[in-house]
C-alpha cells in the first residue's frame, strides 16, 4: 500500500527491499523476484542493487533454477560493495554448483576461496562446504579428515562454535 499511495517517496528503494525480505522469510521466492526485480527496474543504481541481485538469486536457488542463480551470485561476486556480501556471492556459486551435482567445480570453488587470505574468517564454514562435496562424491575419507581439522583447530575459538558442532 505504501509503494502504491508513495511511489516516489524516500522511503520507496527500502519499501521494495522489505517487501523482498518478507517474501524470502514466507518461502514466496516467486514473489521474492518479482518484488527486487520490481527495485532494480525502479532504482537501476542503488548502491544496494548487489544485495537485491543476491536475494534473487538465492531465490532461483530455492526454486531448483540453477542456472539463473548461478549467473547472479557470479555477478553479486564482482560488484559486491562490501567483503561479505562478496564472499557470501562467491561461497554461494559454489553451493549452486553442490546442489546441481557439479560436484568437482563446486570443489574447486571452494578451494579457491579457502586459499584466498581475505576469506580466512571464513574458513571453517569453507571447509565444511568441500567436506559436503566429498561426502556427496563418497570421498568418506577425506570428508571426515576435514572434519576432524575443523574439530581440532577451532574447538577452542567460540566464534567458530557452530561449525564445530556441525
Amino acid at each position: 500500500n505504501f509503494l502504491v499511495q508513495y511511489p516516489a517517496s524516500e522511503w520507496a528503494s527500502d519499501a521494495h527491499m522489505l517487501l523482498g525480505s518478507i517474501d524470502i522469510n514466507r518461502q514466496d521466492y516467486n514473489a521474492a523476484i518479482d518484488d527486487l526485480t520490481d527495485f532494480l527496474t525502479t532504482f537501476p543504481d542503488h548502491s544496494r542493487r548487489p544485495e537485491a541481485q543476491y536475494f534473487i538469486a538465492e531465490s532461483h536457488l530455492e526454486l531448483d533454477r540453477y542456472g539463473e542463480a548461478l549467473e547472479l551470485f557470479m555477478q553479486v561476486g564482482k560488484t559486491a560493495r562490501t567483503r561479505a556480501l562478496e564472499f557470501q556471492a562467491k561461497f554461494m556459486v559454489g553451493e549452486c554448483l553442490r546442489r546441481d551435482q557439479s560436484y568437482e567445480q563446486a570443489l574447486e570453488t571452494f578451494d579457491d576461496l579457502v586459499r584466498n587470505s581475505s576469506y580466512l574468517s571464513y574458513r571453517p564454514r569453507i571447509m565444511l562446504a568441500i567436506a559436503a562435496c566429498q561426502v556427496s562424491m563418497d570421498q568418506i575419507d577425506d570428508a571426515l579428515e576435514i572434519y576432524q581439522q575443523i574439530h581440532d583447530r577451532y574447538e577452542q575459538q567460540r566464534n567458530y562454535d557452530a561449525e564445530v558442532s556441525e
